[in-house]
C-alpha cells in the first residue's frame, strides 16, 4: 500500500482525529531516518495599485492561496516538489506501528510545530515573493507590444501558516 493510499484510508476511517485530522505514522524503506512531511496551506494578500497618470490608485486586494508539501529538515522546512515529493508520498509502508507508538510519535511531531513557526514564516515569505513575481509576469505578458506595465504589486503572507497534514515516516528495521 502506498503512503497516499494509507493516509486516505486512515483519514476516512477517523482513527486519529484527536491529534491532527490528516496525520499518520508510517514505517517505510524510503527513509533512512525519521522524516516529517507537512501539508501546508499558504495564503497571501496581493496588494496592487494602478498608475492613473498622476498617482497610483489602489485596486482591491487579491487572495492568493496554495497548498504545498514540505519536509522538516535540520535547518527548517523545505518544499517537496516533483519527484522528491512523489518518492515519499508513494513510498510503500513496510510494517505496522502499535497505536500507542503512533500516538506518541504524532504527539511529538505536533509539539514540534510551534518551534517550526519561524521556518514556516520564512517559507511563506519566499512563496509570497514567487507569487508576486508570477503575477507581475502574467500582467506583463498580457500587455500589447510597446506597452509598459503601470502597476505596483506587493504580496504579503498571511501568518501563521496552516499545517493541514502531518506525516511521520520512520525507517523500516533492517534485519
Amino acid at each position: 500500500m502506498e503512503l497516499a493510499d494509507f493516509v486516505a484510508e486512515r483519514a476516512l476511517s477517523g482513527l486519529e482525529p484527536e491529534l491532527a485530522a490528516r496525520s499518520s505514522v508510517i514505517r517505510t524503506k524510503a527513509v533512512a531516518k525519521r522524516t516529517q512531511v507537512l501539508v501546508l496551506r499558504l495564503r497571501h494578500q496581493l496588494h496592487q495599485s494602478r498608475w492613473t497618470g498622476s498617482q497610483y490608485e489602489a485596486l482591491p486586494d487579491l487572495l492568493v492561496e496554495e497548498c504545498l508539501t514540505a519536509k522538516v529538515t535540520g535547518d527548517g522546512v523545505e518544499p517537496l516538489e516533483g519527484a522528491a515529493a512523489l518518492e515519499l508520498l508513494e513510498a510503500p509502508a513496510s510494517g505496522n506501528i502499535d497505536p500507542g507508538q503512533r500516538q506518541q510519535w504524532l504527539q511529538e511531531a505536533v509539539a514540534e510545530i510551534e518551534a517550526l513557526q519561524p521556518a514556516l514564516a520564512a517559507l511563506a515569505e519566499r512563496r509570497a515573493d514567487l507569487a508576486e513575481e508570477d503575477h507581475r509576469r502574467v500582467r506583463e505578458a498580457s500587455l500589447r507590444s510597446g506597452e509598459s506595465l503601470r502597476m505596483r504589486f506587493r504580496c504579503e503572507p498571511s501568518l501563521p501558516v496552516d499545517v493541514i497534514g502531518l506525516f511521520v515516516l520512520l525507517p523500516a528495521p533492517v534485519l
